[in-house]
This record gives C-alpha cells, sequence and structure tokens, in this order.
C-alpha cells in the first residue's frame, strides 16, 4: 500500500470494512496494472486508490492524479472493479448476491408497475429479477456520483425475461436523472448486466466515447 492508503486504513476500526477495503484496492491495482501501460512499470505502493470527500474513488499514479473514472463494489467476500479512462467519462459498478427479498421490498424501493412485474414471477425468478433491478440502480447512481440519497422510484427496470446468454448483456433502465445528465453534460447511457454464479454484476457508463475495464 501507498503511505495514503496506510494512513486511511490505520483509521478503520472494524475488521469487515479493512478487509473490503484492501480487497477492492488490490483488485484496482491489478486492474490498473493490466489497463493501463504506466502502471505495469510502477510498484504497487507506487498506486493509491483513495476517496474523494463524497466518497467516489480515484486513483494517482506515482504521485498524479489519473483521469478517467474508478468504480469497486463488494458483496459477500467478493469484488468488482472498474475503469473508464478519458475526460468528462461516469462510470459506476454493483455486486450483488442473489438472495431472498420480501415483496415488500420492491413495493417500498420499486415503481408500481416493476413491483406489479415481481409479484408475477415464481420466486426463483423474482429473486433473480429483484436483484438485477436493484443492482442496475446501483450502479447507475454511483456512476451519477449521488449514491442512494436518490429516490430508487426515480428509476425503472423495463420489465421482461432474463436472457440466458452468456456474458455482458444490455439493461433496459430509465430515469429522468439519467436523462438530465445528459442534458447538462452530453454523452449517451450503456448500462449492461451478466451473471456470475449466484452474484449479479451491473455497469453504468455515460461518455461520448472512452475505454473501459472491468475486473471480477
Amino acid at each position: 500500500m501507498s503511505p495514503p492508503e496506510r494512513e486511511r486504513l490505520s483509521q478503520m476500526r472494524f475488521p469487515k470494512r479493512r478487509t473490503e477495503w484492501l480487497s477492492g484496492r488490490w483488485a484496482a491495482k491489478l486492474l490498473l496494472q493490466r489497463a493501463f501501460p504506466q502502471a505495469a512499470f510502477l510498484l504497487k505502493q507506487d498506486i493509491s486508490v483513495l476517496n474523494a470527500p463524497d466518497g467516489a474513488p480515484y486513483v494517482t499514479l506515482n504521485g498524479e492524479l489519473l483521469e478517467g473514472s474508478l468504480s469497486i463494489s463488494h458483496s459477500h467476500g467478493q469484488v468488482l472493479c472498474a475503469l473508464g479512462l478519458g475526460r468528462g467519462f461516469r462510470l459506476g459498478v454493483d455486486l450483488e448476491k442473489i438472495e431472498p427479498r420480501h415483496l415488500v421490498f420492491a413495493e417500498d424501493y420499486f415503481t408500481a408497475t416493476e413491483a406489479a412485474y415481481v409479484r408475477s414471477l415464481c420466486s426463483a425468478e423474482r429473486d433473480r429479477w429483484v436483484t438485477l433491478a436493484w443492482s442496475g440502480r446501483e450502479a447507475v447512481l454511483k456512476a451519477l456520483g449521488i449514491g442512494l440519497r436518490a429516490d430508487t422510484r426515480s428509476f425503472e427496470v423495463i420489465p421482461g425475461s432474463l436472457a440466458e446468454e452468456e456474458g455482458w448483456k444490455p439493461l433496459s433502465l430509465r430515469s429522468v436523472l439519467m436523462e438530465d445528465h445528459i442534458q447538462k453534460h452530453g454523452g449517451s447511457w450503456g448500462i449492461w448486466w451478466q451473471q456470475e454464479g449466484e452474484f449479479i454484476l451491473t455497469a453504468a457508463v455515460c461518455s461520448a466515447e472512452a475505454a473501459v475495464f472491468i475486473r471480477v
């Protein structure tokens, strides 16, 4: 770890939080060494993965700020990390384990259309779809830099069957917050998802043009 990272770690009291934080930094540095040519010539302690006041992670290479967007997500001992290189780039990823959730969860956090769709599903498909709809929201909120301060019902995943093919697939998700961002900053949104075992992975990107690297 770099000196700033060691200082940040020393301030963490809870073992679970320390473990998650360390695993996220390790994944990010492995990703940087593969995705960014300069990083291959640096030791891992020359790379700092720090957090802005709003909690968003950012990277410095040998003391210089890396232009781009970094996102890290944890769930049940697993880590998902993604890096976008370029200006005006917004990126967010989320990792969620597929678990049973009561119908009240959908009624509290989803739109009426989504909640009605959830009630129509069998239990296995319901758990998978609810996890995906929640994870997609999390990824976009991270990309927007506002987290769960926004009303999750301002988003809506278009109900439909879950594709079974492997790899990243597009997710149909809409929100006035996403539209407002485009009007103010330009670019376009792309949201993707895939299932890895019992986990749902989602990635949200808003940019005119940039390179994206993802590591699980």
